[in-house]
């Protein structure tokens, strides 16, 4: 149960970094569109401006919807009661142990952000398909990577 814990802070930090990622970006993108609209005096529309906007647009979608991750997943860290025997649902933390290895997932929500490679996957992912609605303790064949292992859902 010790070690647990660590791994939950080890999810966040990742997405802490991956935000301030993120900010980087669009504060970048902001300086290049007032330096393209200082240049531009001329009335007519800027291709170069409507690129860096629609990208900066993208930027604070991914902002926000990571914010939104971050937050859901604090709540479920607080929350993480759960025991064998209870339902999975979104928003849940969820350990799929194998004889072999455990793989750590975290089920977000529709706005939330998604990062199957740190353990962040939306509700509507094959894997969240297979295991939401099951109980902690339910054993699972699900298939990784072409091969299908036998798995049970733990509460982490």
């Amino acid at each position: 149960m010790k070690n647990k814990m660590p791994q939950k802070i080890s999810m966040l930090e990742k997405l802490a970094q991956e935000k301030e990622a993120l900010e980087r970006r669009r504060d970048i993108i902001l300086d290049q569109v007032d330096m393209e609209r200082n240049e531009m005096q001329d009335e007519y529309p800027n291709p170069v401006i409507e690129d860096l906007l629609a990208e900066l647009q993208t930027l604070v979608d991914n902002i926000f919807h990571l914010e939104n991750t971050i937050r859901t997943l604090k709540e479920a860290c607080k929350k993480s009661l759960k025991k064998v025997g209870c339902e999975i649902n979104v928003g849940d933390c969820v350990v799929l142990a194998s004889k072999k290895d455990q793989k750590q997932y975290f089920i977000a929500g529709e706005a939330n952000y998604v990062n199957p490679t740190i353990g962040i996957i939306s509700s509507n992912s094959p894997i969240a398909q297979q295991i939401l609605s099951r109980k902690f303790g339910d054993m699972v064949g699900l298939k990784f990577n072409g091969s299908e292992m036998e798995y049970k859902l733990m509460p982490y």
